[in-house]
C-alpha cells in the first residue's frame, strides 16, 4: 500500500466550503472536508455515506479519516466475499450434499456444519465457519414446518446421543461427504464377483458394497443405502396429499397438508405428518400418502408417432406435480419432435406414455416434475444407464444422449417423441 499521504487528492471546494476528497485516483470523491471553526478541531471529515463525520485538528488529518475509512470498507467487502466463497469451497479431500440428497441417498456418516454465522449484519445466508472434526454417523433427519432441521445420531466414542437443530439458511448449507464417497446406483451384476447385487460407484468403479467398501477402506455398513420409501413421489414439508387409509371420524378430510417430515437412515424408511384439518395431525409411512387427482384440462392433438398412434398433451399441471416453468417460456410455444432432432438449448417438458385401454388409441404426455434444457452429447459409458444400454449391438443407431450429469446420461431411444419448447422461441 502506497503511503497514504500520496493516495488522496482534494477537488474543487464548492459553495458551502465543503473540499471533495478523491482517493486512489477515483473520479468520483470518498467524502469531503470542510473547515467548521477556530476550536481545537476545526477540521470536519465527512464520508460519502456519512451525516455527520468526525473533527480533526488539521485538514490533512481529516483527509487520512476518510482514506482509512475507504480501506475500512474494501477489507470488510472482502472479507464478506471470502465468506460468501465459502459457501461452496469444501476443505480439501470433502465435497458439500444438500441434506435432502442425504435423505434420497441414504448417506450415514457425513460432517455437519457445526458454526454457521451470518455472512454479513442484515443479510440471511450463512456460511460454514466449522465443520463436525470426524463424520457423524446419522439416524434421522426431520423436517419441521418452519424449515428448520434436526438431524440426529451418535458420534465416534460418544455415548450421549447427537442432536444439531439447523434454521433454514444453515440447513442450506448441506454437509460434508468425502470425495470418493461411494454412491447407490442399483442391482445389477458386480464386474468383480459377477453377482447380482446391489452396486455402487466409488470414482469410476462400479462394484458390490463388499468390493466399494474394501476399496475405500470403510465398513460395509458405512455405505449408503437408499430411503426405501414404496413412493413415486418424494414427500416435502408443505405438500398436499391424500391419505389412503381410513381415520376415525374426528374432523379429517381425506386431503391435508405435510406439516413435518421424518427419514430414517438406519431403517431406510419415511414418515410424513400430515394436518387433515382435524383435532390432531396424523403420522404414516410416506407410501400412504397419494398425490392429489389433477384435473384434466382439454388435450391438443399433437400429431402422430412413427407408428401413427395420435400424441396427446394436456395443460402442464403446475402446482402439486410440476414446478413452473422458466421465465421467458410460454407452454404455447411446445411442440413434438422424435428424441434425435432435439437440439441444444431447447427445453424439454415431457414424454408420452404408452397407449392403454381406455385412452382412445392415444398417447398422453407425461409432463416432467421440473422441466430440464437439452444439451445433447456422447453417452459417457460408465453410468449404469449407459451399462443398461449399451449391451445391444445397434446402440448408436438405437439410442441418443439428450443430457449428462453427475447423475449419469439421459438416454432416449432416437425415434422416441419429446415435448420441447424449442430454443429459438425461448430466445424470443
Amino acid at each position: 500500500m502506497n503511503d497514504i499521504k500520496t493516495r488522496y487528492r482534494y477537488g474543487k471546494p464548492d459553495s458551502e466550503g465543503r473540499t471533495p476528497v478523491h482517493i486512489d485516483g477515483a473520479a468520483e470523491p470518498a467524502g469531503h472536508v470542510r473547515k467548521i471553526g477556530r476550536g481545537s478541531e476545526p477540521w470536519r471529515a465527512v464520508g460519502i455515506k456519512e451525516t455527520l463525520g468526525t473533527s480533526h485538528p488539521r485538514k490533512y488529518e481529516a483527509a487520512e479519516r476518510i482514506v482509512r475509512m475507504v480501506d475500512a470498507d474494501t477489507m470488510f467487502a472482502q472479507d464478506v466475499a471470502h465468506r460468501r466463497a465459502r459457501r461452496t469451497a469444501p476443505p480439501e479431500g470433502w465435497q458439500f450434499v444438500s441434506w435432502e440428497e442425504v435423505e434420497r441417498q441414504g448417506y450415514r456418516r457425513v460432517r455437519p456444519v457445526h458454526r454457521a454465522p451470518l455472512v454479513a449484519a442484515g443479510e440471511t445466508d450463512r456460511y460454514p465457519d466449522a465443520f463436525a472434526e470426524v463424520p457423524v454417523t446419522l439416524t434421522r433427519v426431520t423436517r419441521l414446518e418452519n424449515g428448520y432441521v434436526v438431524i440426529s445420531g451418535r458420534e465416534h466414542g460418544q455415548h450421549s446421543p447427537y442432536v444439531l437443530l439447523m434454521d433454514p439458511a444453515h440447513a442450506e448449507l448441506g454437509a460434508l461427504i468425502p470425495d470418493r464417497a461411494a454412491r447407490y446406483v442399483g442391482h445389477g451384476r458386480c464386474p468383480a464377483c459377477e453377482r447380482d447385487t446391489a452396486l455402487y460407484r466409488a470414482g469410476t468403479r462400479l462394484a458390490c458394497a463388499r468390493t466399494t467398501a474394501a476399496d475405500l477402506g470403510v465398513p460395509v455398513d458405512h455405505l449408503p443405502a437408499p430411503v426405501e420409501h414404496d413412493s413415486a413421489v418424494w414427500w416435502r414439508v408443505g405438500d398436499s396429499a391424500r391419505r389412503t387409509f381410513d381415520l376415525p371420524d374426528h374432523g379429517h378430510a381425506e386431503t391435508g397438508r405435510i406439516i413435518e417430515t421424518t427419514t430414517d437412515i438406519t431403517d431406510r424408511t419415511r414418515q410424513a405428518r400430515v394436518d387433515y384439518g382435524g383435532r390432531w395431525a396424523i403420522s404414516s409411512a410416506v407410501s400412504a400418502l397419494a398425490p392429489l387427482a389433477r384435473e384434466t384440462g382439454p388435450l391438443r392433438n399433437l400429431g402422430v408417432d412413427t407408428a401413427g398412434t395420435p400424441l396427446l398433451a394436456g395443460p402442464r399441471p403446475v402446482g402439486e406435480l410440476c414446478d413452473p416453468l422458466p421465465s421467458g417460456a410460454d407452454e404455447a410455444d411446445s411442440v413434438v419432435v422424435q428424441a434425435h432432432a432435439v437440439r441444444e438449448g431447447d427445453l424439454i417438458l415431457a414424454d408420452f406414455r404408452q397407449a392403454a385401454d381406455g385412452d382412445g388409441g392415444g398417447r398422453e404426455a407425461d409432463h416432467f416434475a421440473i422441466a430440464y434444457t437439452a444439451h445433447p452429447a456422447k453417452s459417457c459409458g460408465e453410468c449404469q444407464e449407459c451399462h443398461a444400454a449399451g449391451g445391444t449391438a445397434d446402440y448408436a443407431l438405437r439410442y441418443v444422449v439428450l443430457s449428462t450429469d453427475e447423475g449419469g446420461c439421459d438416454i432416449w431411444f432416437r425415434n422416441e417423441p419429446v415435448l420441447i419448447i424449442s430454443s429459438a422461441n425461448l430466445s424470443r
